[in-house]
Protein backbone atom coordinates (compact mmCIF):
# COMPACT_ATOMS: atom_id res chain seq x y z
CA UNK A 1 0.00 0.00 0.00
CA UNK A 2 1.30 3.42 -0.91
CA UNK A 3 1.75 6.08 1.74
CA UNK A 4 -0.72 8.35 -0.09
CA UNK A 5 -3.38 5.60 0.00
CA UNK A 6 -2.78 5.06 3.70
CA UNK A 7 -3.10 8.80 4.36
CA UNK A 8 -6.39 8.89 2.44
CA UNK A 9 -7.80 5.99 4.48
CA UNK A 10 -6.74 7.66 7.74
CA UNK A 11 -8.24 10.98 6.61
CA UNK A 12 -11.56 9.29 5.75
CA UNK A 13 -11.68 7.48 9.11
CA UNK A 14 -10.97 10.72 11.00
CA UNK A 15 -13.72 12.53 9.08
CA UNK A 16 -16.15 9.70 9.86
CA UNK A 17 -15.33 9.87 13.58
CA UNK A 18 -15.68 13.66 13.63
CA UNK A 19 -19.06 13.41 11.91
CA UNK A 20 -20.32 10.89 14.46
CA UNK A 21 -18.94 12.91 17.39
CA UNK A 22 -20.75 16.06 16.26
CA UNK A 23 -24.19 14.50 16.53
CA UNK A 24 -26.17 16.15 19.27
CA UNK A 25 -27.08 13.97 22.26
CA UNK A 26 -30.13 11.86 21.55
CA UNK A 27 -29.89 12.37 17.78
CA UNK A 28 -30.18 9.23 15.72
CA UNK A 29 -26.92 8.13 14.14
CA UNK A 30 -28.32 8.31 10.61
CA UNK A 31 -26.33 9.37 7.56
CA UNK A 32 -27.59 12.70 6.17
CA UNK A 33 -28.18 11.19 2.73
CA UNK A 34 -30.37 8.50 4.30
CA UNK A 35 -32.24 11.13 6.35
CA UNK A 36 -32.94 13.09 3.15
CA UNK A 37 -34.21 9.97 1.37
CA UNK A 38 -36.45 9.17 4.34
CA UNK A 39 -37.95 12.66 4.20
CA UNK A 40 -38.49 12.27 0.43
CA UNK A 41 -40.48 9.07 1.00
CA UNK A 42 -38.00 6.67 -0.60
CA UNK A 43 -37.47 4.81 2.69
CA UNK A 44 -39.76 3.91 5.57
CA UNK A 45 -39.26 2.84 9.16
CA UNK A 46 -39.28 -0.93 9.61
CA UNK A 47 -42.14 -2.33 11.64
CA UNK A 48 -42.82 -5.95 12.61
CA UNK A 49 -45.55 -6.13 9.97
CA UNK A 50 -43.94 -4.52 6.92
CA UNK A 51 -40.79 -6.63 6.52
CA UNK A 52 -40.82 -9.56 4.08
CA UNK A 53 -38.25 -11.89 2.51
CA UNK A 54 -36.88 -10.21 -0.61
CA UNK A 55 -37.29 -6.66 0.70
CA UNK A 56 -34.45 -4.22 0.21
CA UNK A 57 -33.19 -2.38 3.27
CA UNK A 58 -30.53 0.26 3.89
CA UNK A 59 -28.35 0.74 6.97
CA UNK A 60 -28.99 4.12 8.55
CA UNK A 61 -25.46 5.10 9.49
CA UNK A 62 -23.50 4.21 6.36
CA UNK A 63 -25.99 3.80 3.50
CA UNK A 64 -25.16 0.12 2.86
CA UNK A 65 -27.93 -1.66 0.99
CA UNK A 66 -28.94 -5.24 1.77
CA UNK A 67 -31.70 -7.71 0.99
CA UNK A 68 -33.74 -9.79 3.41
CA UNK A 69 -32.88 -13.43 2.69
CA UNK A 70 -34.61 -15.29 5.52
CA UNK A 71 -36.89 -14.54 8.49
CA UNK A 72 -37.10 -17.13 11.25
CA UNK A 73 -38.88 -15.94 14.37
CA UNK A 74 -36.88 -13.02 15.75
CA UNK A 75 -33.81 -13.78 13.56
CA UNK A 76 -33.38 -12.11 10.17
CA UNK A 77 -30.69 -13.08 7.67
CA UNK A 78 -29.58 -10.30 5.33
CA UNK A 79 -27.14 -10.17 2.43
CA UNK A 80 -25.27 -6.93 1.67
CA UNK A 81 -25.22 -5.96 -2.01
CA UNK A 82 -21.74 -4.46 -1.90
CA UNK A 83 -19.84 -7.61 -0.98
CA UNK A 84 -22.52 -10.34 -0.69
CA UNK A 85 -21.67 -10.68 3.00
CA UNK A 86 -24.47 -12.47 4.87
CA UNK A 87 -25.37 -11.66 8.43
CA UNK A 88 -28.02 -12.89 10.84
CA UNK A 89 -29.38 -10.28 13.23
CA UNK A 90 -32.12 -10.05 15.81
CA UNK A 91 -35.31 -8.40 14.57
CA UNK A 92 -35.04 -5.46 17.00
CA UNK A 93 -31.50 -4.72 15.74
CA UNK A 94 -32.74 -4.68 12.13
CA UNK A 95 -35.68 -2.45 13.07
CA UNK A 96 -33.44 0.06 14.85
CA UNK A 97 -30.44 0.09 12.45
CA UNK A 98 -32.10 -0.17 9.03
CA UNK A 99 -34.82 1.43 6.93
CA UNK A 100 -36.98 -0.36 4.38
CA UNK A 101 -36.64 0.77 0.75
CA UNK A 102 -40.09 1.69 -0.56
CA UNK A 103 -40.78 -0.26 -3.77
CA UNK A 104 -41.59 1.89 -6.78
Amino acid sequence: MKVSELRQIIREEIQKEIKQATLSPGEDNMAQSVRTQLEDGNFEVITPTNLRVGDDIVKKNNMLFAAIRKIEGDRITISYYEDSYKSTLKRDKVESSFLRVVPK
